[in-house]
């Protein structure tokens, strides 16, 4: 399978596959931030922000914060998630949390992972 690299504005391709045990992981992306399964949420809900790019200056692991930030979300409420790379592992653990994921990349070295729970 091609692995595309630079999606095209407002399309959502799908940019890598691997296998990992018996299940088939993938992840989406998009240059924008328009519709998507991860977009979903309640009307008027605003997702929670937690930008773990200080962690990683600092030689720490986010993970338990980025735990605690789902743990503490609203009813519907989405988690957008600020990272200096895709965080690939944790798409797993989300969706046995019962999230769907949304990765866009700003830049080179910034990238929003939207998480929101699904319906």
């Amino acid at each position: 399978m091609a692995v595309r690299t630079r999606p095209r504005l407002s399309q959502h391709v799908l940019v890598g596959v691997r296998r990992q045990g018996s299940r088939r992981l993938a992840s989406r992306h998009q240059e924008d931030h328009g519709s998507g399964r991860a977009r979903r949420g309640l009307i008027g809900v605003e997702p929670k922000v937690l930008d773990v790019r200080p962690y990683h200056e600092r030689g720490e692991e986010p993970y338990q914060a980025i735990m605690d930030a789902v743990d503490s979300l609203a009813a519907g409420q989405s988690l957008l998630l600020i990272n200096t790379f895709e965080p690939t592992p944790l798409y797993r653990v989300m969706d046995r949390k019962g999230f769907d994921h949304e990765c866009t990349r700003v830049t080179d070295g910034e990238f929003h992972i939207r998480f929101a729970p699904r319906s």
